[in-house]
């Protein structure tokens, strides 16, 4: 009878965390205060009062329900107003995704919202930058442009200029 393998869970290496110069050495250390992503101390020096802010807060069963129902009215204004800014002028998905940011630190929903929105957005940057679909872009832009500029000399040609534009071009030419 065979005898049966228990799979051992391969070890992972840990990624290596952030580094900066030793001062007096030159030599790369960790840093806990350094970001990965290359962020100075800066933001660790200010994140840090906000995280013993938001700690003290939860200690109180009331000050945290408080502190996470403004974050949830925030966080779904900004979400709401950024729906609102796709039918009107304004930043619409910048303001959706701000929402999401502010849900995004009480909330796990939101965060794993976010993290989707991320990866949407990157695919979607990919595509746009890929040359092949770049060139189609303006060769669809371009046509679109000549038909409006055709159809609006053909309106002008037929119709004649609108009574605004002419009012304007009258108001314009008042100016010498």
């Amino acid at each position: 009878m065979p005898e049966d393998r228990v799979r051992q869970p391969r070890a992972e290496t840990p990624e290596p965390g952030p580094t900066a110069v030793h001062a007096s050495t030159g030599t790369m250390v960790e840093d806990p205060a350094v970001d990965p992503a290359g962020a100075s101390h800066r933001w660790h020096r200010i994140g840090a009062p906000l995280r013993r802010i938001r700690r003290r807060v939860r200690r109180s069963r009331t000050l945290d329900t408080t502190w996470r129902a403004g974050v949830f009215i925030v966080g779904v204004t900004f979400v709401l107003a950024g729906l609102v800014m796709f039918v009107t002028p304004g930043p619409g998905w910048l303001t959706v995704i701000l929402g999401l940011a502010i849900l995004a630190t009480e909330f796990a929903w939101a965060h794993h919202v976010l993290d989707w929105a991320k990866r949407r957005a990157r695919e979607a940057s990919a595509r746009a930058l890929d040359p092949r679909v770049r060139r189609r872009n303006l060769g669809i832009a371009a046509v679109v442009v000549l038909a409006l500029a055709a159809a609006g000399s053909w309106w002008v040609a037929r119709y004649g200029w609108p009574s605004p534009v002419m009012s304007l071009m009258e108001w314009v030419r008042s100016w010498r």
